[in-house]
């Protein structure tokens, strides 16, 4: 799964959303110089219009963020808005992953199977 680095480099604080776009209530803020990390990069395929008002450009950007400052968040914050950039976002390498699953087939006694994957 991608993982990105989130930041504000800008004065300006950032609202962070409940969904990609400022049609979502506002639930929380990134602060100037404030970081954050986040799962899943969001681009707008087309413009978003609601109420007769442009609320997305095509290439408008969101990242799903799950920590700011060290604690978990379930939220988005804007990387491109209405074309403008907002917060900056960069690509984390990835990280190991641990996986467990069970195998159960009839007549056979069940095994657990435990690995790590490995990036690429």
């Amino acid at each position: 799964m991608a993982e990105y680095e989130i930041s504000n480099p800008s004065t300006n604080t950032l609202s962070l959303r409940a969904g990609p776009s400022v049609i979502y209530d506002r639930i929380g803020s990134l602060e100037p110089g404030e970081s954050g990390r986040g799962d899943f990069l969001y681009t707008y395929p087309s413009q978003l219009v609601t109420d007769g008002q442009t609320r997305a450009f095509v290439d408008d950007q969101w990242v799903h963020v799950t920590e700011m400052n060290g604690t978990a968040v379930d939220g988005w914050l804007a990387v491109r808005h209405l074309g403008q950039p907002a917060a900056a976002v960069s690509s984390l390498p990835p990280k190991d992953l641990m996986v467990t699953f069970g195998v159960e087939l009839e007549g056979y006694n069940p095994i657990t199977l435990t690995g790590t994957l490995t990036p690429r």
